[in-house]
């Protein structure tokens, strides 16, 4: 099967300081990829160099079975979905109209955004401006809209950050929906019981270095990961 995704050799440095260093790892379709690590890792430089945000890197990006590059516009339109850590929103406009600002933008057809709504349990809050809605509500109106574009590839930062137990749970019901469509999601939030209960694998990485990739068990067991990111105590 060949991977839609696909990082290899990469390596970043900002002001004389290596973030990543010679990192690869390959994403397949309908898959659930954990990048995992302690703050200062290199997690979010990898998906800023995915996404198209850093341009002054070596090594390769592959989506699609061809090389990645471009602004994140380009990518984003032949099927590179992006969800930001920090939220951002039409706050003025109703939960159905900024989903509806994407669908337009694909010249989809209204009803579109109805079934979005439905699949991110957001039927009830569809007429709610965005700036009255709960972080998890928000969250789930932005993974909508990102949606919106058909994505093959969703890159999700810390879709779990700052909310309770409940939103969490309800946004991993989604994602698990997603990936029994076929779309395939590369995610990395501090949640990290969450995460490896919800991901197919995991690459855990400290100072740009990878410490071990593998299903979630098998991550949980390795001494290096144990010692510089889960800690002795962690149970998965």
């Amino acid at each position: 099967m060949k991977p839609v995704l696909q990082l290899e050799n990469l390596i970043f440095q900002k002001s004389g300081h290596r973030i990543v260093s010679d990192l690869s790892f390959s994403v397949f379709q309908g898959e659930i990829f954990a990048l995992l690590g302690p703050n200062g890792a290199g997690k979010s430089s990898t998906f800023r160099i995915i996404a198209g945000l850093e341009s002054d890197y070596k090594g390769t990006l592959s989506f699609m079975g061809k090389r990645l590059i471009g602004p994140l516009w380009k990518r984003v339109r032949i099927g590179l979905g992006y969800l930001p850590q920090k939220s951002v929103a039409f706050w003025q406009l109703s939960v159905w109209h900024n989903i509806w600002v994407a669908v337009n933008r694909r010249r989809g057809e209204r009803q579109e955004v109805d079934e979005l709504i439905d699949i991110v349990g957001l039927q009830s809050q569809a007429s709610v401006l965005a700036k009255n809605l709960s972080g998890g509500e928000c969250r789930r109106m932005e993974l909508a809209r990102c949606l919106a574009l058909q994505p093959k590839l969703l890159l999700l930062d810390e879709p779990f950050a700052g909310l309770d137990p409940i939103s969490i749970s309800q946004i991993s019901e989604i994602l698990v929906e997603l990936k029994q469509r076929n779309i395939s999601i590369v995610f990395t939030d501090h949640a990290v019981g969450a995460v490896l209960g919800l991901c197919d694998r995991a690459l855990v990485i400290d100072k740009g270095q990878t410490l071990g990739l593998g299903d979630p068990v098998s991550i949980t067991k390795i001494p290096i990961i144990k010692k510089r990111y889960l800690g002795s105590d962690f149970v998965l």
